[in-house]
């Protein structure tokens, strides 16, 4: 049960890093992908291209933590071994086990790059060109995220004792979610309380960097993945 819960939140944070990682990929990308597009591209062979170059990523992850993953598994017998009065021997590694580790590494990247890509290959070529996007202002994540946030807390009190350990992977879920959507809030309450401070040490220009910070979407998705 610890691996599973370990398994089901490194999944989750492994979607969500790669999709800011993307995201933030593709707006540095607008005006190439402009430029791209206006030459001729369609938006099949723009997406394909980034979808190409998501999957091939996974294939280099995957291979990268398959071997890792059999260095330390490597280590761990060389380690227990003496422990149990036996001599050292290669593990027994179970091919099924490896494929799925390798065809998992390829679909958590093509998760967390699909919206992305299919986001940014549908927009105009002038937008692409300019990078002239229009930034909505979506006051219900902050509140969903609120509520998230409560959710997690109480999930696991509440949850029945035969299932609560998967109640607790839902409040990992919902607390890791919540913090998400909770970063344009806590960037704006951070502008109003320190903004007086930026402006006394830094003056005008401090004060319009803190502004720049929670008007700038990049800066916003940069925040969520160190989150």
């Amino acid at each position: 049960m610890p691996i599973i819960i370990v398994a089901v939140i490194l999944s989750f944070m492994s979607i969500y890093i790669l999709y800011s990682a993307f995201k933030v990929i593709m707006l540095e990308r607008l005006p190439i992908l402009g430029t791209f597009r206006s030459i001729g591209a369609t938006i099949g062979s723009a997406r394909s291209i980034l979808l190409i170059e998501s999957v091939t990523y996974g294939v280099i992850g995957g291979f990268t933590g398959c071997v890792a993953g059999f260095a330390l598994l490597l280590l761990m017998s060389d380690i227990l071994s003496p422990a149990k009065g036996n001599t050292f021997s290669l593990p027994t590694i179970n091919p099924l086990y490896l494929a799925l580790s390798f065809s998992s590494a390829i679909i958590l990247s093509l998760a967390g790059a699909a919206i992305p890509t299919i986001k940014v290959s549908k927009l105009p070529v002038k937008d692409l060109i300019f990078t002239s996007l229009t930034a909505v202002r979506k006051k219900g994540f902050a509140l969903l995220g609120i509520l998230l946030f409560a959710l997690s807390i109480v999930s696991p009190s509440v949850i029945d004792a035969q299932v609560y350990r998967w109640g607790s992977i839902l409040s990992v879920i919902l607390a890791l979610t919540s913090a998400v959507l909770l970063v344009p809030l806590m960037t704006r309450i951070f502008r109003i309380s320190l903004g007086w401070l930026f402006r006394f040490l830094f003056g005008n220009e401090g004060y319009l960097a803190m502004g720049q910070i929670c008007s700038n979407k990049n800066n916003h998705h940069n925040i969520a993945l160190l989150v």
